[in-house]
């Protein structure tokens, strides 16, 4: 069978030492699109390797020993150049699959108390559910499994050649993720959050802030949770800044993304396992 992947596919001296809250926002914007780019670099790379190994196995498959050759050329380019790209052993995602719903509060209930009642802004997150499914290419050995298939077909053992092949896909796995939707929730606000305050509209994103402060809550109240003190500190923290956002606003939209990494560094997926 054929192992068909898609993928799924921010005077000089003065300024670098004191940089303004935008010159901060646009850095690590600047640095997010870097990290994508070498993300998408190594994701298209795999792909090239799994290809490979699959158009080898299919000209094998035909008694084509010459066309397999080529694909096993094409996919130990490739797999050398993730080598490169990485520098080390590990697992490389080649295909994402996010299927979430969030569910928006009604205005009149995420404007209580704000004095306002306009509907045109967003809303803060309620509830979220949401399924993850990832695949990735386990780069271990990959190279090395490669080689054999090369040096096997040279001498003729065709057989040999397709088993090398088959361990290189055999890297090839899945995992199903459950992350703590109220975690989810509460970043989900704060992107919100970090958005309204780099708009200016710094009574809405008060409002959101209480909303990601609410799914913290939830989160540490839940059964055993890994990062519940944690999660009570952070919620501390938002709340009195939150208090003084509407006069000590310098720098809130990268503060509130700092508070997004902090919570993202805390997802604990529970992993399943399973050979493409």
């Amino acid at each position: 069978m054929r192992v068909v992947i898609a993928l799924c596919v921010a005077s000089l001296s003065a300024a670098a030492q004191n940089p303004t809250p935008a010159q901060v926002d646009a850095s690590r914007a600047a640095q997010v699109r870097g990290s994508q780019g070498a993300r998408m670099r190594e994701s298209r790379t795999a792909m090239q390797v799994i290809n490979g190994a699959q158009d080898a196995r299919t000209a094998l498959s035909r008694n084509d020993s010459k066309s397999a050759l080529q694909s096993i050329d094409r996919a130990l380019n490739a797999s050398r150049e993730l080598d490169k790209l990485r520098g080390s052993p590990g697992k490389i995602p080649v295909y994402s699959e996010v299927v979430r719903v969030s569910v928006h509060a009604p205005s009149s209930v995420a404007e209580k108390g704000t004095g306002t009642a306009d509907r045109s802004r967003p809303q803060p997150v309620q509830g979220v559910a949401s399924e993850y499914t990832n695949v990735y290419l386990d780069i271990t050995g990959t190279t090395r499994h490669l080689d054999e298939a090369r040096a096997a077909l040279q001498r003729g053992d065709a057989k040999a050649a397709d088993n090398a092949l088959a361990a290189v896909q055999s890297a090839v796995t899945s995992e199903s993720v459950s992350i703590n939707l109220p975690l989810v929730r509460s970043r989900e606000n704060l992107i919100l959050a970090a958005e309204q305050a780099r708009a200016g509209d710094f009574t809405a994103a008060q409002v959101t802030l209480a909303a990601a402060v609410q799914g913290l809550e939830e989160y540490a109240n839940g059964v055993g949770p890994a990062h519940g003190p944690e999660a009570r500190a952070l919620g501390r923290e938002i709340v009195l800044y939150a208090q003084r956002l509407q006069s000590e606003h310098d720098g809130a939209p990268g503060r509130i993304e700092t508070w997004w990494d902090r919570i993202a560094s805390w997802s604990e997926p529970t992993v399943s396992k399973g050979g493409r």
